[in-house]
């Protein structure tokens, strides 16, 4: 992916003139940065926000360095329909047209809390459904979370924070033994199109490991994804353990996941439980409108 675009491929990306890329630049709603010969560059990362917020028609997503674009029934909700035609293109090994109905969404200004909660999480529910009868589902499951993954990937670099100074810090990761990498993956990403600066710890990483990263770091918010709860009163323990450290600095711990009702926390003001991404996102605002008002306040 190119990290700049010249006015005129994204002048063709949107189906525009190029004296109207001109003219917007010009009166600042795109920033640019200038060559050493002078020649106009825009960061893909401005483009992409210009696109999402003016909720502009991509033609040319290439241009972009992005995955084809499909064309989307305006009558057809983010959820539903658009989940049927995600799992139709994942179940059928149409891995380009299921990396571009992603990337479509997310361009028309989905956020990404509700693409993960929405077309993603329908189509990999359903095809986890596939292997309890048929064993060409495990491999099915496996193409379609690699699939996903990578659309996610792809996109994260776009999702700059949206925010002057300096973004909020977050850390988080699986439990010990669960394996899913892509719970983590979508939390970062949309942890990073809220403005914070998240760090992805990754799948099976011990609570303990977790725990001393985020005593070192001090981040405002700290995550754990429980796709697969292996032990439920260590983890459960050590989780408690997790929420007293980050309660010293006021930070927050979210907890997630299929299986995270198995755990049984005790009552802190330092747990959030997120039943979703969306929920995720909510809390993310929360916090740095919390952090902003004791910044005004002080």
């Amino acid at each position: 992916m190119t990290d700049f675009v010249s006015p005129k491929d994204l002048a063709n990306a949107i189906g525009a003139s190029e004296s109207s890329l001109k003219r917007w630049v010009d009166g600042g709603l795109l920033g640019v940065h200038r060559t050493a010969g002078g020649h106009r560059r825009i960061p893909v990362t401005e483009a992409v926000h210009f696109i999402r917020t003016r909720k502009l028609k991509v033609v040319r997503p290439d241009l972009l360095g992005l995955s084809p674009a499909l064309e989307l029934d305006a009558e057809m909700s983010a959820d539903q329909e658009h989940g049927d035609r995600l799992l139709s293109h994942l179940t059928e090994g149409k891995l380009v047209q299921a990396r571009g109905l992603i990337t479509t969404l997310f361009l028309q200004g989905t956020p990404i809390a509700q693409i993960a909660d929405g077309p993603i999480l329908h189509a990999l529910e359903e095809i986890g459904k596939i292997w309890r009868h048929d064993r060409e589902g495990i491999l099915i499951e496996h193409r379609a979370l690699e699939a996903c993954i990578s659309a996610v990937n792809v996109l994260l670099p776009l999702l700059a924070p949206n925010i002057s100074e300096k973004p909020m810090c977050a850390i988080g990761s699986s439990l010990p033994n669960d394996p899913y990498i892509l719970p983590n993956i979508l939390v970062t990403a949309v942890l990073t199109e809220c403005g914070f600066n998240p760090t992805n710890l990754g799948a099976n990483l011990p609570i303990s490991l977790l725990c001393s990263e985020a005593r070192r770091l001090r981040p405002s918010l700290v995550w754990v994804s429980a796709s697969v709860v292996d032990d439920s009163k260590s983890s459960s323990s050590e989780l408690d353990e997790l929420a007293r450290e980050v309660l010293a600095w006021n930070g927050t711990l979210a907890i997630g996941g299929r299986e995270a009702h198995r755990l049984q926390l005790s009552d802190s003001d330092a747990i959030s439980l997120c039943s979703n991404m969306e929920e995720l996102a909510a809390l993310a605002q929360r916090i740095q409108a919390a952090t902003a008002a004791e910044s005004s306040a002080s």
